[in-house]
């Protein structure tokens, strides 16, 4: 199947593609937040839509999910492979049923970054 080949700063991180991929997307993004315009949060997400299965509903897939720095260095390589690393979440892609696209880790990871950012903000 066709997949990519992610180095991070010279890392191997692995070969992301998945089966039944009918989009498969590799994404730099650079946000910077109205409300703190000296922050700035630089992230890189492999993932992709699934074809639509016997339900009639496609899924999205979660293959990578970094935060990055300034001056790192994010490589791509297309390549046709057998082994491709395990997504971190399928989730459906349907407007009637609505599935939690963040795994149990990620929500619990959220909820620490909200109360440290909260705790900070209430505790002066």
């Amino acid at each position: 199947m066709l997949a990519f080949e992610i180095n991070v700063n010279k890392e191997y991180i692995g070969k992301c593609g998945f089966e039944d991929w009918v989009v498969l997307n590799a994404i730099l993004t650079a946000l910077k937040p109205k409300d703190a315009p000296d922050e700035e949060n630089i992230s890189f997400s492999v993932g992709g839509l699934a074809e639509v299965n016997s339900e009639n509903t496609g899924q999205h897939v979660r293959l990578i999910q970094r935060d990055l720095q300034i001056g790192d260095i994010v490589e791509i390589k297309v390549v046709e492979t057998d082994h491709v690393i395990d997504p971190i979440k399928r989730y459906r892609s349907d407007s009637q049923i609505q599935e939690n696209p963040f795994t149990e880790e990620e929500i619990l990871q959220m909820e620490r970054e909200d109360y440290v950012r909260l705790k900070a903000k209430f505790e002066k």
